[in-house]
């Protein structure tokens, strides 16, 4: 994908290299590595791990586990339920988890339906994981509210999950 947006501003990058407004010759370039399963990232403060999540028939997607030495936070990404995602986020500090709207879901025509439960975790499977997890505090982000509140979601966390937790926003800290 990167190496494909550098060819369709290739006229835009040549002109800002070599047009009479000369820019940085580095700015536009891309290094990136394929994320595998495992470590892929480890300096004297932090590690970081990859482990695949169960989103629908895509094979390429992750969750991490950021560890520092006083924390263990785990990631989702995007998931439906996930056998993995359990066992990777025992002992986890935080957990940060997506989640959509069960009400919202069940307003949703079938084949939504199928797709999303597929593809994500609804708010009351959000509960059941964190009730296995047990983690200091449950963080819920990438929500679909379809049309309902935030305590909504919260009430169908509550069912199986007694723990701290916490609506995702833009800009939130979390210690």
């Amino acid at each position: 994908m990167a190496e494909h947006i550098k060819i369709a501003y290739k006229d835009d990058i040549n002109y800002r290299i070599n047009g009479t407004q000369p820019s940085n010759k580095l700015g536009y370039k891309t290094l990136f590595t394929e994320v595998k399963d495992g470590f892929i990232f480890k300096d004297l403060n932090l590690t970081v791990k990859a482990f695949r999540t169960n989103h629908g028939d895509l094979q390429n997607s992750f969750g991490y586990i950021f560890r520092t030495k006083d924390k263990k936070i785990v990631f989702s990404g995007d998931t439906a339920f996930s056998n993995i995602l359990i066992k990777e986020a025992k002992g986890a500090d935080i957990l940060i988890h997506e989640v959509f709207s069960e009400e919202g879901f069940q307003k949703k025509s079938k084949d939504w339906q199928i797709y999303h439960k597929a593809h994500h975790t609804s708010s009351v499977d959000v509960g059941i994981i964190a009730n296995k997890v047990k983690p200091k505090k449950l963080v819920l982000s990438h929500i679909l509210f379809w049309g309902f509140d935030k305590e909504s979601i919260l009430k169908d966390v509550r069912l199986n999950y007694n723990g701290e937790t916490i609506i995702a926003e833009d800009k939130m800290v979390i210690k």
